[in-house]
């Protein structure tokens, strides 16, 4: 995924419900691993590992053929601004010095961010007022 060449994101586009009047709707959703400590207070090891657990998990659902998977090496100022702007990253995560990851899929809809201030938070974004469609 590069600033420079992708599409805008569906939910920008001003097609859903009552999209004269709202123009997103957002659903997150925020769960942590059983038996790994909270992002702050885990190691870089155990932060690795929830890295790889949902870089294995998305692998097995089929999830990472039909988006991008960006570890925290790939993610630089420019590409984290960038997704800070299109709202798929909250601005801690794009300047977070530990090890973490992001799963966007290919029409900006769904973001994962891993190792924020929780193991996993999970976004989908709609246009319009689409709160069944988004959640």
């Amino acid at each position: 995924m590069k600033p420079s060449g992708e599409p805008v994101g569906v939910w920008l586009a001003g097609t859903g419900p009552e999209s004269d009047v709202v123009i997103s709707t957002r659903v997150r959703l925020a769960r942590n691993l059983a038996d790994v400590p909270f992002v702050g207070r885990a190691s870089n090891t155990e932060q690795a590992l929830v890295v790889e657990t949902i870089r294995w998990a998305l692998q097995d659902t089929g999830y990472l053929e039909q988006g991008c998977f960006l570890d925290s090496d790939e993610i630089d100022r420019n590409l984290g601004d960038y997704f800070v702007e299109r709202h798929i990253v909250s601005p801690d995560f794009a300047t977070a010095k530990i090890r973490r990851a992001l799963y966007v899929s290919p029409d900006e809809t769904i973001s994962l961010m891993v190792n924020e201030e929780d193991h996993l938070r999970l976004q989908v974004l709609a246009s319009g007022l689409d709160f069944a469609g988004a959640f």
